[in-house]
């Protein structure tokens, strides 16, 4: 009996350590919501510190803050009314782990910012900035007068939002996962991913 006593013991006392360790392990959705999360917020560090070897060999921290940028109109928007930014957010995580790779897909809330713009941008306006030679490639680039409508419409109005699909690559690293954003091959190619797809 006692010898049985002392098995039962060991196989317990091994059961219990191996799902210890298992919970300390984070999965690839656990680790997407968090670097998500310190986008929403704008932890750049936190961020890219998150990121996998290869990812920040390619890249120091003080060139990927410079490189790693909203599109501009999303950041003129953020500008121009800071609360529009308040509408961001991530839900709908899921991950398929394919060996020592995972994709993460997730639905990011943004501002809908073609409607922001159909309803309060003078399309007469903007032909004729077109033909005095003013060319409009972001919202900062918009008179004030226009602009001035943007912060009145948000200001009286909810703000309209889009629910877009995202998805976003790790790898598994020293038994960690990462996230890869494959840096190496962005600067290559001069196409450098943003925190967020917004349309």
């Amino acid at each position: 009996m006692k010898r049985i006593n002392t098995i039962l013991a060991i196989a317990m006392t091994l059961v219990l350590s191996l799902g210890l360790t298992s919970c300390g392990k984070s999965s690839p959705k656990d680790v997407a919501k968090e670097a998500v999360e310190a986008q929403l917020k704008g932890d750049l560090q936190a961020f890219y510190n998150l990121l996998c070897e290869a990812d920040q060999t390619a890249m120091t921290y003080d060139n990927f803050i410079t490189k790693y940028t909203l599109p501009r109109d999303a950041q003129a928007l953020f500008d121009l009314v800071p609360e529009t930014r308040d509408v961001l957010k991530a839900d709908s995580f899921k991950e398929i782990v394919n060996g020592e790779t995972a994709t993460v897909t997730y639905v990011l809330t943004v501002p809908d910012m073609d409607k922001i713009i159909k309803e309060n941008i003078s399309l007469e306006i903007l032909q004729q900035m077109m033909a005095n030679g003013k060319r409009m490639s972001s919202l900062s680039d918009l008179p004030d007068a226009m602009k001035e409508n943007i912060k009145q419409y948000i200001a009286k109005n909810d703000i309209p939002t889009l629910e877009v699909p995202q998805t976003m690559n790790l790898v598994r690293e020293n038994d960690n996962w990462r996230v890869n954003l494959s840096l190496r091959d962005a600067l290559n190619l001069g196409n450098m991913p943003t925190p967020f797809v917004l349309k």
